[in-house]
């Protein structure tokens, strides 16, 4: 069963439970926050809304970086002129 984002920051930030615990349901949140990331990445540059470089700025990261989080050499965009 996977947590919302809210359960999720809700348990990382518990003083009441472990430790070990927290650091556990903060992991979660990270790799699904960065899941969601990078779906979302994926859809505006499919739908051309922003360029590599854009999202590489909002990302802190470089466009061939942005280019492997998304997968663009397994996209099949049409060629544009």
């Amino acid at each position: 069963m996977s947590r919302s984002f809210t359960d999720l920051v809700a348990l990382a930030t518990n003083p009441d439970l472990d430790p070990f615990d927290r650091m556990c349901h903060a992991a979660t949140l990270t790799n699904q926050a960065h899941a969601a990331t990078a779906a979302l990445a994926r859809t505006c540059a499919i739908r051309g809304e922003e360029s590599l470089e854009d999202l590489g700025n909002v990302l802190a990261m470089s466009a061939e970086d942005v280019g492997r989080l998304i997968g663009w050499e397994q996209l099949r965009l049409p060629d544009i002129d």
